[in-house]
């Protein structure tokens, strides 16, 4: 009873610790406030989406009313409906790639590192052969030759995250080599830790802000790049993503001929979710960093 009590006790300590750095930066909450909403609705698309998204379903480019609150577009479509699941999709993009980007990135940064010897080189030059891949015309050349089959946006998201794990592969080896000469890993190997035990037990726990803040940068980017994808008309036809409902205005002159309720919702969205991912990195690293800190006066 007393060993669970003590669990406990050291679970609302790690809660009470979150809280504290969370409200220890303006930026850190700003961007969560900016961000968090957004995921919602991403999140509880089926619930909060009006209509369901079907062409010719309501007269075509109404102006914002009660019964549209975002209007409808060229072909018919509930633009609020649109967005909440443009949300989803795009969100569901920057999850798979951020999640997979990041995992590569930390296990291949952790073995090249630390770990050494003639794999750790191996890796190494394919990092380097990787970092100077040009991401994004190779992206656009798959996205090309897929449009003919059956593409959809997780077929999308793995693709970025097959070609662009590199990146953060050589900021998490630069992390683990700087973390590698620490006083702690020292003493850890004097304990007769094993080379798992240091990586799991000391090392990572402290690339966890790092991780953070990779992660919510590769979501950002994940979500950019499919943007930029669907805008040239190379995305999944068979979906709905902020980037389509773009496409979708682009190809309408909906700019031109003044129909503002068709663009703006999915760019402002984007704008205000990347603005937000932005202040959160910000934030993360003026709590965990010891410079900043001291500038700020913490």
């Amino acid at each position: 009873m007393e060993a669970l009590n003590n669990i406990t006790r050291k679970k609302l300590a790690f809660l009470h610790t979150i809280f504290r750095f969370m409200f220890m930066s303006k930026k850190l909450i700003a961007g969560f406030l900016m961000v968090v909403p957004i995921i919602f609705c991403g999140l509880f698309a089926p619930w909060i989406a009006i209509y369901p998204i079907k062409f010719g379903m309501f007269e075509r480019e109404q102006p914002p009313s009660w019964e549209h609150p975002l209007g409808t577009d060229r072909y018919g479509r509930d633009v609020f409906s649109m967005l909440i699941y443009g949300i989803r999709a795009s969100l569901m993009v920057g999850a798979v790639t951020g999640s997979i980007v990041t995992l590569i990135g930390v296990t291949l940064g952790c073995i090249a590192g630390y770990k050494g010897g003639l794999a750790a080189e191996f890796l190494k030059r394919i990092i380097d052969i990787f970092l100077v891949l040009p991401l994004l015309p190779l992206l656009f050349v798959i996205a090309a030759a897929m449009v003919r089959v059956r593409f959809t946006y997780f077929s999308l998201a793995l693709f970025m995250a097959i070609f662009g794990w590199s990146g953060s592969a050589r900021n998490f080896m630069s992390i683990v080599l700087s973390l590698r000469e620490s006083k702690f890993v020292d003493l850890a190997k004097l304990s007769n830790e094993s080379e798992l035990e240091i990586l799991f037990k000391e090392i990572i726990p402290n690339m966890l802000p790092f991780i953070a803040t990779s992660f919510a940068m590769n979501v950002g980017w994940a979500m950019v790049t499919e943007t930029g994808i669907s805008l040239i008309g190379l995305g999944p036809s068979n979906a709905n993503s902020l980037g389509t409902m773009i496409y979708w205005s682009r190809m309408s002159a909906s700019i031109v001929r003044g129909i503002w309720w068709s663009f703006i919702p999915p760019s402002l969205v984007l704008i205000v979710f990347f603005v937000g991912l932005i202040l959160i990195v910000t934030g993360l690293d003026e709590v965990f960093n010891p410079r900043l800190r001291r500038i700020t006066g913490w």
